[in-house]
């Protein structure tokens, strides 16, 4: 996980001595290549990783984190506008919108609350990280299920808070060909993989090296492995109807971010009505994208898998433009 890797490089560095510069994109608008949650560290001798929406706007502020970290501000706010002709300040990108970025300095002596994180990590807790003025808290006993929120009054009243713990998880119905092919597609795209399949031997089953986990259960028993929430995706991908059946019986009431059934749509219509025929409210079809994955004409399992992926990445920032406040203001923000 991407974020884990970023708290793992500020720990090492921090042990070493080194002072850091976190860089946190809080809020973005229009074309802002950086979005709400993107993070970047860089050290003192700009060593760096992870990203705020690269190119030119990202090389000044690596530039820059040199004199920020000796500065004498613990934090800074900056809002910067992609627009060579802004009257405020400009990132150097001229993509439109603009983007918020807060920047926290972190010292050895932070060391504690970044091995808190990494920890929480470790151990699949739910929690939320919040700066504010005061600087950065980890709140284990805290969760917001809305991704990220961003609320800011003044430059000494504002709060950037974030749920961790709840990774984005794909659950993988179907460890088949096209079963496989998403567990790697979206093995790059920084999710969480779970993948069912009740038949061990299947050689597909085998080559899985991409899912975090494999569950050889019943389909029936699917349901009782998947985590509610926003931040969870699935994806029915059985070899034959009356399976695929069975699976869906078992997360259609789920609350969860997406459903989604691989079939045509013949196939589809006939599961729909025999759900129906065993009394399941149609209300909950709505819910599934069927058949599954953005129109490409995809053939092979290679190409339906980026369809599927594609169609989750499209979902999830959905979503998260509806988690989180944006900041949007006329004025520009001073340093905080």
């Amino acid at each position: 996980m991407r974020e884990f890797k970023l708290w793992k490089f500020i720990a090492s560095e921090l042990q070493t001595g080194k002072r850091i510069s976190l860089m946190i994109v809080a809020a973005s608008n229009r074309s802002s290549p950086g979005r709400a949650g993107f993070k970047m560290a860089v050290t003192e001798n700009t060593k760096c990783y992870g990203t705020i929406g690269g190119g030119i706007m990202e090389r000044n502020l690596i530039k820059k984190a040199p004199d920020l970290i000796i500065g004498n501000k613990k934090i800074i706010i900056k809002k910067l506008y992609h627009n060579p002709n802004s009257s405020f300040e400009t990132s150097g990108l001229i993509c439109g919108g603009n983007q918020t970025i807060i920047i926290i300095n972190l010292a050895k002596s932070d060391l504690t609350i970044v091995k808190k994180i990494i920890d929480g990590f470790n151990k699949g807790e739910k929690a939320t990280l919040c700066i504010t003025p005061l600087g950065l808290k980890y709140a284990s006993e805290v969760y917001d299920k809305r991704s990220i929120n961003f609320n800011y009054n003044t430059e000494n009243d504002w709060e950037y808070c974030e749920s961790y713990g709840m990774p984005d998880t794909i659950y993988i119905i179907g460890g088949g060909h096209v079963g496989l092919a998403v567990a790697h597609a979206m093995s790059t795209l920084d999710f969480r993989i779970f993948t069912f399949d009740p038949r061990k031997d299947v050689f597909t089953v085998k080559q899985n090296i991409y899912s975090n986990k494999i569950f050889n259960i019943p389909y029936e028993k699917v349901g009782e492995f998947i985590e509610e929430g926003n931040r969870s995706y699935v994806v029915i991908l059985t070899s034959e109807m009356n399976t695929d059946i069975i699976a869906l019986k078992s997360i259609i009431k789920k609350n969860v971010g997406y459903i989604g059934l691989m079939g045509s749509k013949v196939k589809i219509k006939k599961i729909f009505n025999s759900l129906t025929q065993e009394e399941f409210d149609p209300k909950l079809f709505d819910k599934i994208s069927a058949p599954i994955g953005i129109e490409i004409y995809a053939e092979t399992p290679e190409e339906i898998a980026v369809s599927i992926a594609a169609e989750i990445i499209k979902t999830k920032y959905n979503d998260s433009k509806k988690s989180f406040t944006a900041l949007d203001r006329k004025t520009p923000l001073r340093a905080g």
